[in-house]
């Protein structure tokens, strides 16, 4: 018996070390306290009890080990334990599986000290129905604490996602009790004979009887199962998932989105539909599942060669789990008539907080005027099923020749078409034809475009526009909802309209309630339509690589280094199109505002940010500049005005494909936001629009989005308050000329006579 009290003291003596040890500085101080919760209560009662009823020295090994799991899963957090990241990178799995253990271990160490408990206070005897028992009770302790884990998530709300949650793995809570069941029973089937050997040595063979009066047994009985319950902890605390609002048996009033759909130039068919708690997303980073966490996505069904031009996106943001192709508003704007499909209560998603533009009345006699293609879901009430919409996109936006008005296009033709303020208001699109013949049927022929969007009316931030590359097909009818958005947008901070960075469709992108840009100004997208898919192909593969990177935070998006504009043009100019650069805006300004801005906001990190506004290449920096840059540089390939141009193969492609090239205005939709215009050219003219004093601004403040650094894959970027070498030559030059005019006026002095008193 001594033997075992000096156990007893040494593995007390290890947990305490322990405890302390993981207390001194964790990785989260909060978390840390919630997880070890269970030893510091488990301690007191344990030691209390060690001598009026002693359990197996078994039994204290196993909670011994219990709480250096828990220690250690509350000291780094679950998710960042260098055990399970070392198990997830030599086996390549989508998560850190440590937390897996912890729940292993939360049936797996109860199963024991309940069957001693069991065994020693109550007439069970040992046999299925104990087994039986054991496996029931800690089953149920998992499920207990499961529900605990979503209240402390419900009481911490967002916090809660720092206490690990569920890593992406929508199953984390079937699988957390499915471990603490397969604990119990391993428990059972492996260490009963070594635990009934232990209990016949310390207790005897009359396991049932105790010489304690029967009130005082059950109280100790009580506390120790009170400590195995705490000490059955499990070790995330996980962020509720919401639940869907599609019953699965109800019928859906929309469609699949994948079904009979085009995704960009993909069939619908090679992709399924999920969301970024996938666990099977295995083509899929976890660093994009991060951010589409409760969103829909597409990934695809199968695995496709990684260098292959024709496999499919390895995640599109599709915003619904439901599409209706043709519906029309009714009269009162409150109903969706679908024809063959019924009628049925409309309900809009709901309008993001800090969002400044919405639908309003205004919206709602736009889209009663066209006939609607909708994506959204369907909602079960009291009333009966109603279909919440999300993106509403007029289905009788087409593109057909016989609606395009021919152009003869030169150097300054896009320019001219894009400031055109006589079709800002428009409530269709129109089509200019720039090249190519008007009776060519476009139907069913690749595409790839670029998409400019114009100045939002009220956000002083957002002069410059926005671009992105489109690629897909034209529909039979001329549709084009369809088409690949490649939208590239900084994942760094929690967008006021929900945008995310991403392959998109063209609905998404443009119709969003929240984040679709025709709510807040008008586009303009310039379309080559072509006699085969190679080249848009080409793009919508290597693009992908892109995507991963910034998923990955391998790049970093920069509104002067490296925007939507840079990072789709350069790709361009990867593949081989030479599109001539422009230079930067003015290095002479780049210099001076260096100096007024890090003298005005005392802050060189202001000034260096200034000077690369001035200084980067305008194709990389300014949306309408490199959408014009791609206009006129295609109109000189195909019209063949520099014969003495090298074309490189891709040029070759262009000049070879190209059957079209077009202009398509897309105009604002209506909502309560101020109407926007066309984006600038220049600086100069961003610096015209905006008040000369940046606090008279109007713009929408947006947090910061923080990236969990167990996902990272590259150190965090360090902004460093650099002086350019321009900068820093002009500062030299006027430290040596005060130096060389203070040396002149100090020799004109000497030399000065002195004059007697």
């Amino acid at each position: 018996m001594t033997s075992y009290l000096t156990e007893r003291r040494a593995l007390l003596t290890l947990v305490v070390i322990g405890l302390l040890l993981s207390g001194l500085n964790p990785k989260h101080h909060g978390v840390w306290l919630l997880e070890v919760f269970p030893v510091l209560i488990g301690i007191p009662i344990l030691i209390r009890t060690h001598e009026r009823f002693p359990l197996t020295p078994l039994a204290y090994r196993l909670m011994a080990g219990h709480a250096i799991i828990l220690m250690i899963g509350a000291y780094y957090t679950y998710a960042e334990v260098p055990l399970g990241r070392w198990v997830q990178d030599a086996f390549g799995l989508a998560r850190n599986h440590y937390d897996r253990l912890g729940h292993l271990a939360q049936g797996f160490v109860p199963a024991i000290v309940m069957r001693e408990l069991l065994l020693r206070t109550s007439p069970l005897q040992r046999g299925g129905w104990l087994f039986f028992l054991l496996c029931s009770t800690c089953l149920g302790f998992s499920a207990l604490y499961e529900l605990l884990e979503g209240a402390t998530a419900f009481v911490f709300n967002q916090s809660a996602t720092t206490f690990l949650a569920t890593q992406g793995d929508e199953w984390d809570t079937q699988w957390d009790m499915f471990m603490a069941l397969i604990g119990a029973i391993t428990a059972q089937l492996t260490l009963a004979p070594l635990h009934d050997r232990q209990l016949h040595t310390q207790f005897g063979s009359h396991i049932g009887s105790s010489a304690l009066p029967r009130s005082q047994t059950t109280k100790i009985a009580c506390l120790l199962i009170m400590a195995t319950l705490l000490f059955g902890q499990g070790p995330a605390i996980a962020t509720p998932e919401p639940a869907s609002t599609t019953p699965a048996a109800q019928e859906q009033i929309g469609q699949s989105p994948l079904q009979q759909e085009q995704l960009g130039l993909f069939d619908g068919a090679a992709f399924a539909v999920t969301t970024g708690r996938c666990t099977d997303c295995l083509t899929t980073p976890p660093q994009a599942l991060w951010y589409f966490a409760d969103e829909t996505i597409a990934i695809p069904a199968a695995q496709e060669s990684q260098h292959s031009t024709a496999r499919p996106p390895f995640l599109v943001w599709l915003g619904s789990p439901e599409l209706i192709q043709q519906a029309t508003l009714s009269t009162d704007h409150a109903y969706l008539d679908i024809p063959g499909g019924g009628h049925f209560p409309l309900r809009l998603t709901s309008k993001l907080p800090t969002n400044q533009s919405y639908y309003n009345e205004a919206t709602a006699r736009f889209f009663g005027s066209h006939p609607l293609r909708l994506r959204g879901r369907t909602v079960s009430t009291a009333e009966g099923p109603l279909f919440e919409a999300r993106t509403i996109w007029p289905a009788d936006f087409l593109l057909r020749p016989d609606q395009a008005h021919t152009v003869e296009a030169h150097e300054h033709t896009i320019s001219h078409l894009i400031g055109n303020p006589d079709r800002l208001a428009t409530d269709t699109i129109t089509i200019h034809q720039l090249w190519g013949k008007a009776e060519v049927s476009w139907a069913g022929k690749p595409v790839l475009a670029a998409i400019l969007n114009g100045a939002q009316g009220d956000d002083d931030e957002a002069h410059g526009g926005h671009f992105g590359i489109v690629t897909g097909r034209v529909g039979p009818h001329g549709e084009w909802a369809d088409w690949m958005v490649n939208n590239f947008y900084d994942p760094d901070v929690i967008s006021e309209k929900g945008i995310l960075p991403a392959m998109v469709p063209m609905d998404n992108y443009l119709m969003d309630l929240n984040s679709g840009q025709s709510y807040y100004r008008p586009s303009g997208l310039l379309v080559l339509v072509l006699k085969q898919d190679r080249i848009p192909a080409a793009y919508q593969a290597n693009i992908q690589g892109v995507f991963r990177r910034l998923y990955r935070h391998e790049l970093d998006y920069h509104h002067s280094l490296l925007n939507c504009a840079g990072l789709s043009i350069d790709q361009l100019r990867m593949l081989g199109w030479q599109i001539p650069l422009q230079g930067p805006s003015n290095r002479l300004k780049a210099t001076a505002g260096y100096v007024y801005m890090a003298a005005s906001d005392r802050s060189l990190a202001s000034g260096l940010n200034a000077y690369r506004y001035f200084s980067e290449e305008l194709t990389r920096l300014l949306p309408r500049i490199t959408f014009e840059a791609i206009g006129n540089d295609l109109l000189h390939l195909l019209q063949q005005s520099d014969p003495q141009r090298p074309l490189t193969p891709f040029e070759q492609w262009l000049r070879e494909d190209v059957e079209a090239v077009l202009y398509v205005h897309i105009p604002q939709t209506p909502s309560s936001r101020a109407m926007g215009t066309y984006a600038v050219a220049s600086l100069d003219e961003y610096q015209q629009r905006v008040p000369s004093d940046r606090s008279q601004w109007k713009t929408v403040a947006v947090p910061p989005r923080p990236f969990p650094s167990e996902l990272r894959v590259a150190p965090a970027p360090v902004e460093a308050a650099t002086i350019p070498n321009p900068v820093l030559a002009l500062v030299v030059g006027f430290l040596a000329s005060l130096a060389w005019a203070a040396r002149v006026l100090l020799q004109r002095r000497s030399r000065r006579p002195m004059t007697s008193s």
